[in-house]
């Protein structure tokens, strides 16, 4: 949950526009895709990049978003939401060493991993799925039938076209 604190973004130009985004959604729990893509569009010379951020005990908050200068430095329009407000480590995402959940599967709620959206993870959802709905049953190759590392493999072996992070679902 965000805090009421004296959290500051350093260029006064890009805290206005989080201050703005605040006024709008109350928060900045959970919205680290909405204002980092929002402060990449007022501000362009900002990247938005996905990936992880750790508190400085190394503990992982899981997947998120931040923008970085052209300088390297990062911008998280967010970090209010963590109690360490920032202070930790970020890692971008990289296809050849994280696995990211893509969606889940629509029968048991199993995390999906190979592609986006909700599909069966195994064929045997796929049966009940269409037992249930009277259709033919999906095709796989079903997440449970495979050895997954990370999404660079995924393509690799499988050749499943992997969305970019970095772009609009």
């Amino acid at each position: 949950m965000s805090t009421a604190s004296s959290f500051r973004l350093a260029d006064p130009r890009h805290e206005a526009a989080r201050r703005r985004l605040l006024a709008r959604y109350g928060s900045s729990s959970w919205r680290c895709r909405e204002f980092s893509q929002a402060l990449a569009c007022e501000f362009p010379e900002l990247k938005p990049v996905a990936g992880f951020y750790f508190a400085p005990g190394g503990a992982s908050h899981g997947e998120h978003w931040w923008l970085q200068t052209e300088a390297g430095d990062i911008v998280d329009p967010t970090a209010d939401q963590f109690p360490s407000q920032g202070r930790g480590r970020y890692e971008p995402y990289d296809p050849h060493r994280h696995l990211t959940c893509k969606g889940s599967c629509m029968n048991c709620g199993t995390g999906i991993f190979s592609r986006i959206g909700s599909y069966p993870c195994s064929e045997s959802c796929a049966q009940d799925l269409a037992a249930e709905w009277g259709c033919r049953p999906a095709s796989g190759p079903f997440d449970a039938d495979m050895d997954l590392e990370c999404d660079a493999d995924i393509f690799a072996k499988y050749g499943l076209a992997l969305k970019s992070p970095y772009q609009d679902p």
